[in-house]
């Protein structure tokens, strides 16, 4: 396995993971606003406040696409990579690290609103960010 650490790689990664959660939490917003505002994960309203930590975290694990996974598509590595900053988004969401146990609990992922925040992050940033690294 010949992982390329070049500062050019990493930064662009960066960015295209920060750029594509910035994106994803523009459409959690307006899938709230359409879907009634009843969602409470999803209810904010869109200020720099709400894109910092997901860009942030966005950018890290946008860090994943330096590994070169060619047995998986680019469409299975988006699905799969795009779990990591969706369960982020609901761990800050629901208080951080020390309510990772809470966090766990199976009902939680019975829930619709957190059903639609992963597929949503899956979509936007999981399958966007994958077609993206494939350039870099």
């Amino acid at each position: 396995m010949n992982i390329d650490f070049s500062f050019n790689k990493l930064a662009l990664l960066y960015g295209i993971g920060s750029v594509m959660a910035a994106v994803t939490v523009t459409a959690n917003w307006f899938i709230r606003e359409m879907m009634g505002g009843g969602l409470a994960l999803l209810s904010f309203q869109p200020g720099i406040d709400n894109y910092y930590m997901p860009m942030v975290w966005g950018g890290i694990w946008g860090l994943l696409y330096i590994f070169p996974l060619h047995s998986l598509s680019w469409v299975w590595r988006g699905i799969i990579f795009g779990f990591a900053p969706a369960l982020t988004h609901l761990s800050l969401k629901s208080g951080g690290v020390n309510q990772a146990i809470d966090f766990l609990s199976p009902d939680r992922f019975l829930r619709h609103d957190t059903l639609i925040v992963i597929i949503v992050y899956i979509i936007f940033w999981g399958l966007s960010t994958s077609y993206l690294s494939r350039k870099a």
